[in-house]
């Protein structure tokens, strides 16, 4: 990565947002920043892929929450006056 295109940002986390960055990026071996812009990356990029997704993909973990009549026609009852 050109260092003469990166830019610099300044954000507040909580102190075991920091631990855990600490430890990570030891442990990994990288940069904080680094590790940070790769998380935001990662993040970015899967904002994106979902905003792209169908509606059906989207809501997919919705299916079947609710019973609902299949469809209100079958039920005569329900026509009554209608369309009067």
């Amino acid at each position: 990565m050109n260092r003469m295109n990166l830019k610099t940002i300044t954000m507040k986390i909580t102190e075991d947002m920091l631990e855990d960055i600490q430890t990570l990026t030891e442990d990994l071996d990288i940069t904080q920043s680094a590790f940070v812009r790769d998380a935001i990356l990662d993040y970015m990029t899967k904002i994106h892929t979902e905003s792209k997704s169908s509606f059906a993909e989207k809501t997919k973990k919705y299916r079947g929450l609710v019973s609902l009549a299949p469809d209100l026609s079958t039920n005569k009852q329900h026509l009554i006056g209608f369309g009067r």
